[in-house]
């Protein structure tokens, strides 16, 4: 497993909204697709909403940690495949 800075590394690198969601069945996900008010003023009080879809639902994991990396692994294979 990658180490915790190299683990927020890669999520700092993606460069859009990417969350770290934790489900009722204590799951976590990374998640990049949702929904947010948008606001230019800075840091701000909003509202956000994340899917995950059927896609993402194999990437859930027991720990942070191991959702990200599996987000990792995830992300590498489909830029491999693009």
């Amino acid at each position: 497993m990658k180490s915790d800075k190299e683990l927020l590394d890669a999520i700092e690198a993606q460069g859009c909204g990417v969350a770290l969601v934790h489900d009722d069945d204590q799951h976590w996900y990374v998640v990049t697709d949702g929904i947010q008010n948008a606001f230019t003023d800075g840091p701000q009080a909003f509202q956000t909403s994340y899917w995950i879809d059927d896609e993402m639902v194999p990437l859930a994991r027991k720990t942070a940690r191991e959702a990200i990396q599996a987000w990792i692994e995830y992300e590498s294979r489909e830029d491999s495949d693009a």
